[in-house]
Order: structure tokens, then sequence, then C-alpha cells
């Protein structure tokens, strides 16, 4: 009987001595602020950057651990990826995004689980105590190039299986993180493309004539690009004479009488009334119009004659 008390006395100081020291490691959370790229101009040439906060909270920490490593794992979130290229949806159309762990293009932030996306971020925490923290950024950026994408709100979002950030006292190698601890996060990102139009044009040159005794025809083209779906209007005013219904080109004091169309047949004048306002709907690809001018026959006097007209597009 006495050597069954004293066996169980043992087993009770060996739980006593065995389990503080296993319990005593550190602990880590980490939040991620959501990543908002606000408006978004997708018909444009220039990328649209954006940059989140990621806080790292650790305590807990074993006395002597001079490091906490973190390994940072970010996968394709909720609308997945196409291309190695991560999407955010608005119903059925997406819009492709990048994460990168600096403020440049060099390095991709990605994880184990999708390295089409990328490597982990290894994130090192200098210790000199119990409990250290840090900050990290995430940056962001939608590519230019994106013009099919339509009007709307954006969005994909991270959850615990795509926000992963494993971490250990000491090393830790990110591209096999045996024997760490993982801490999950959740984030959101957000991306709004309204409507947009671009508006390109080219002078109308009608050469070189002597006495204009017939019509005298020319064409030029005017390009636009507007977000897909979005409804415009083009107008084209009365240049110099501040009248579309009678044009004039200018040489000093001389005048010479043109007329502007949106028809070949020349029947369709282009001014800036609501029936003579030409109307057309995006497709995210630059669209060619034409404009059709015309000098009627008339009287002039030698000389160099030009006019300034001042196209507008409304959308």
């Amino acid at each position: 009987m006495l050597r069954i008390l004293l066996l169980a006395v043992l087993l009770m100081l060996s739980a006593l001595v065995f389990s503080p020291s296993q319990a005593h490691a550190a602990v880590c959370t980490v939040q991620v602020a959501d990543l908002d790229f606000g408006a978004v101009d997708a018909i444009g040439n220039t990328p649209a950057t954006t940059t989140a906060g990621i806080d790292i909270s650790c305590d807990g920490i074993t006395s002597g651990t001079t490091t906490i490593t973190v390994c940072g794992n970010l996968g394709a979130g909720s609308a997945g990826e196409a291309s190695g290229v991560r999407q955010a949806v608005s119903g059925g159309n997406a819009l492709g995004f990048a994460l990168y762990a600096s403020s440049g293009t060099s390095q991709p932030w990605g994880s184990t689980a999708n390295p089409e996306l990328g490597n982990p971020l290894e994130i090192d925490l200098p210790v000199s105590g119990t409990t250290v923290s840090k900050t990290v950024e995430l940056y962001g950026i939608v590519p230019s190039g994106q013009s099919s994408a339509p009007v709307g709100d954006y969005q994909t979002s991270f959850g615990s299986s795509d926000a992963v950030f494993t971490y250990a006292e000491g090393a830790l190698d990110c591209a096999a993180p045996s024997g760490g601890t993982d801490a999950y996060a959740a984030f959101a990102v957000n991306a709004s493309i309204a409507a947009n139009c671009l508006l390109e044009t080219n002078d109308l040159d009608f050469g070189t004539a002597g006495i204009i005794g017939e019509d005298i025809d020319a064409d030029t083209n005017i390009a636009i690009t507007c977000t897909p779906g979005t409804g415009y209007g083009i107008t084209i005013d009365g240049g110099g004479s501040g009248d579309p219904d009678h044009r004039q080109m200018h040489s000093g004091t001389d005048t010479v009488d043109y007329d502007l169309y949106s028809d070949a047949a020349r029947h369709n004048p282009w001014g800036t009334s609501l029936a003579s306002t030409v109307t057309g709907s995006g497709s995210g690809d630059a669209q060619q119009m034409a404009v059709y001018g015309r000098i009627p026959p008339q009287q002039v006097a030698p000389g160099h004659y030009t006019d300034t007209v001042v196209v507008t597009i409304t959308y």
C-alpha cells in the first residue's frame, strides 16, 4: 500500500514540473486592415495602388528568445485567381489585382498553397522581453489594361484559409514551416469602377484649292474609349463663328463657309443640338467615328484658312 501511494505522489509531482514549461511559449495574433483601392480608372493607363497595415502581436515569449519568425501566407481570396492574378468580382465581372510585400513589383506576396501568386513573406520580430509587436505594409496594385471591366463595385475576401501566418520562436523555414503555430486573419479587398470616357481627335484637312466651283469634301476620325455599357453623346460646337449651322474658317478678315456631318452622304449635320448629337455605348475598346466635312461652292480670297472646333463627350 505504501509503494502505491509513493508512485501516485511521484506522478503528481511530474505533472506539476513539466506542464508549466510546455505551456510557456509565444502566442501571436495578426490583424489585417481592409485593402481599399477606391475609384479605379479602368480605361486609363495608370495602375491603381493602395496599402494596408498588418499588425502582429506576440506575448508569453519564452525567456531567452531573441527572434519570433512569422511566415505570412496570402492565398487567392474568395474570388480566386486567373493565370496568377487575383480577382475581385462584381456580379459576373472580374477585375485583376496583385499583392506585394514592397512598394514595387519585385516581391509578390503569395503562399505555399498558391506558389503561382508568389512566395510567403518571412517577417522577423526581434525580441527583448516577453512581448513584441510589429506592423508591416501590404501593397496592392490594380494593373492597367483592364478596359473591358464594366462599371461596378468589385470585392473579394480573405478568410482563415487565405490569410495564414505561421510563427515560431527562433528560426522557421517559410518554404516548409514545420513545427510552427498558425494564426489566422481576415480582410477584404474593394475597388470601384465608375463610368469614364477618353476622347482623341484628329485635324480635318481640306487640302489646297483654287476657285471653289464645286463641293470640296474631306473627312477625319475621332476615337472614343468608354467603360463597357457607358452611354455617351458627342457634340461639335460652332468654332470661331459660334454657330454650328454657319461654320466659317478664317484667314485674317476673309472667311470660307464649311459644314460638318456625321454621315458620308452629308445629310446629318453634326452640331450641339439634341437632334445633331451623335450617341453611342462604350465597349472598353477604342471606337473610331468619322467626321465628314464639306466646303460648298463660293467665292473666296486667296489665303490659309483655319478654324478650331471643340468636340465634347457627355456620359
